[in-house]
């Protein structure tokens, strides 16, 4: 199934999301956001753009 909440849309296509995509987006994008937490954290030089910055994208995207 092609869910619009998780392709990646800098706004969501409201006209194309269905009651169906919530919970698959729901239960998938805290984890893709755990798992790029973990990579940030072992970041070696962590800086605004390479820590504030993605922080910030995975905060709007949920």
């Amino acid at each position: 199934m092609d869910n619009p909440l998780l392709a990646g849309h800098e706004l969501p296509p409201f006209p194309e999301i269905r009651p169906e995509h919530v919970e698959p987006a729901i239960r998938a994008i805290p984890g893709a956001g755990r798992h790029q937490l973990e990579m940030l954290a072992t970041a070696h030089t962590p800086g605004f753009d390479t820590l504030v910055e993605p922080l910030e994208a995975q905060q709007h995207r949920l």
